[in-house]
C-alpha cells in the first residue's frame, strides 16, 4: 500500500502523440519482440534457482549445512548492489545488450552446471565450496543477463510504444516466474543432475538465440 501510495507524487506524461497512430496490439504483433519476450521469460529462470530449487538441492542432495544458503543469498544480494549499475554499461544500444545476454547464457549454463556436482562431495566443506564457486558463477551470469533485458526490452520499442511494449514484456517475465518453480524442481530435483545440466541448457540457448533475432529485425 505504501509503494501504491508513493506512485501518486510522480508527475503524469501524456502519450507521445504519435501512440495514437498504432493499433494497441502492435507490440503483440511484432514477431521478432514476441520471440525476444519469449526468450526472456525461459531465462528469468534463474532468478528463481537460490529461493527454491537450491535450498531443496542442498537439503536431500549434498553434505552441505542449510545454513550455506544465507552465505550463498548473501553473496548474491550484495553482489547485485554492488555491480549492477557497473555491468548496465555494456548494454548502452541494443547491438551490445543483445551480445551480453549471449555472454549471460555461457555463464548461467556455468552456474547452474556447478551446482550440481555439490552433491559428489560428501565432505560438507567441500560441498560447501562448490557451491560456493558455483553461486559466484551465478551471478555473473545473473548481472549480464538483468543488464542485457533492459537493453533489450528498451532498445527494441519504438519510442511513441514503450508502454505497450513493455507491458508485453512485462507480461513474458511473469510467465516465466509462474513456470519456473515447476521446471525447476521438475529438472533439479526430479531428474537429478542432468537436469541441472538440461536447465543450464535452457538458459545458454535462452541467451544464445537473442543476437540472431535482434540482427533479424
Amino acid at each position: 500500500m505504501v509503494a501504491a501510495l508513493s506512485l501518486l507524487g510522480l508527475p503524469r506524461y501524456e502519450p507521445h502523440p504519435e501512440a495514437k497512430d498504432h493499433r494497441k496490439s502492435t507490440a503483440l504483433r511484432d514477431r521478432n519482440f514476441v520471440y525476444l519476450t519469449m526468450a526472456n521469460s525461459i531465462s528469468v529462470f534463474h532468478y528463481h534457482v537460490v529461493d527454491i530449487a537450491l535450498p531443496l538441492w542442498i537439503v536431500f542432495h549434498t553434505s552441505a549445512p542449510v545454513w550455506v544458503l544465507s552465505i550463498l543469498m548473501v553473496m548474491n544480494t550484495v553482489s547485485v548492489v554492488i555491480f549492477q549499475v557497473r555491468y548496465a554499461a555494456g548494454a548502452e544500444d541494443l547491438t551490445s545488450a543483445a551480445r551480453l545476454a549471449r555472454k549471460a547464457g555461457y555463464w548461467l549454463f556455468a552456474g547452474v552446471a556447478c551446482y550440481s556436482l555439490a552433491t559428489y562431495f560428501e565432505s560438507p566443506l567441500l560441498a560447501t565450496l562448490v557451491l560456493m564457486i558455483a553461486s559466484a558463477i551465478h551471478v555473473v551470469g545473473e548481472l549480464n543477463q538483468a543488464a542485457a533485458a533492459f537493453g533489450v526490452a528498451y532498445g527494441t520499442a519504438p519510442d511513441a510504444l514503450q508502454g505497450q511494449y513493455q507491458a508485453v514484456w512485462g507480461l513474458g517475465t511473469g510467465l516465466g516466474g509462474l513456470v519456473a518453480p515447476i521446471a525447476l524442481t521438475t529438472l533439479c530435483l526430479g531428474w537429478g543432475v542432468p537436469g541441472w545440466f538440461v536447465l543450464g541448457g535452457l538458459l545458454f540457448a535462452a541467451g544464445f538465440v537473442v543476437p540472431i533475432i535482434v540482427s533479424a529485425r
